[in-house]
């Protein structure tokens, strides 16, 4: 058994990266709907299988933040050169829009942006990030997380010795991977909410959002990284099609029921 992510194996299936986010995808709520009514796990299920492993979500950290920077962000002229830790298909639309994706574990971060080896780093969101210290080294942090909308960690079972289980062992396996999926993202949820008023509050911090420029740059430029990480094998292009057919599905539905009720919450209606 292991508990990670779907995105660190990228180098090694591509279309990995879809099952724990891709930019200006799936929030966390259409996620799960995708991968429990929309034929994700079948797709998900299917990548695995060659190498013996089951995937189920078992995690879920939330909607990300955009990262903490250095400098204030004016316009696309700023992210050209700049030296950001963001990894997966994010850090490839950064790159393509002229910035200097770095990779660095998460134990090195704080270091390499007190010191200037990084002008900008992602991670979590506020709860894990101001943990790991980084409003001590960078007072800018940026929203919206376009390149991790969602966090759906993943739990991997040997498919051999699960299959092997009694069926009732094999469903309380699977149903405490789906308690925890619920849990977690509960509890992202809270704690995020607390340490941002923290960050704000006590730390100094300016929360800030992506210049309307850099956004829509961000958008256009994450289709054609989409595109082309589709055509790397057949099977990239099967899930591809199927979480943008979620997409296109779920969007309307999260527009009429959450954007405008959330306008109309706040008083922006």
């Amino acid at each position: 058994m292991a508990h990670t992510a779907s995105f660190f194996w990228q180098g090694k299936i591509p279309a990995s990266v879809y099952f724990t986010a891709i930019p200006f995808g799936l929030l966390p709520h259409e996620h799960i709907s995708w991968i429990e009514q929309g034929g994700g796990q079948a797709l998900w299920d299917e990548l695995y299988a060659p190498f013996g492993i089951k995937p189920v979500m078992a995690g879920n950290t939330g909607v990300q933040m955009g990262g903490w920077y250095k400098k204030p962000l004016q316009s696309l002229d700023d992210l050209r050169g700049l030296k950001i830790r963001m990894p997966g298909l994010g850090g490839e639309v950064m790159r393509r829009l002229g910035a200097a994706p770095v990779g660095l574990p998460p134990g090195e971060l704080f270091q390499a942006l007190q010191t200037g080896v990084l002008d900008a780093t992602e991670f979590l969101g506020p709860w894990s990030d101001r943990a790991m210290g980084f409003q001590k080294a960078a007072k800018y942090y940026y929203s919206p997380g376009f390149h991790e909308p969602n966090g759906t960690g993943e739990a991997l079972f040997n498919q051999a010795a699960c299959g092997a289980l009694p069926e009732e062992f094999q469903a309380i396996l699977l149903e405490a991977c789906r308690a925890e999926n619920g849990r977690a993202l509960a509890e992202s949820d809270w704690e995020n909410a607390g340490s941002l008023q923290l960050l704000r509050q006590e730390d100094g911090v300016e929360v800030l959002s992506y210049p309307d420029d850099i956004l829509e740059a961000l958008r256009v430029t994450t289709g054609e990284v989409l595109l082309d990480t589709s055509r790397q094998d057949p099977m990239s292009n099967r899930i591809y099609q199927s979480h943008q057919a979620a997409l296109k599905r779920l969007s309307p539905w999260s527009d009429v029921a959450m954007r405008r009720f959330l306008s109309a919450r706040d008083g922006l209606a």
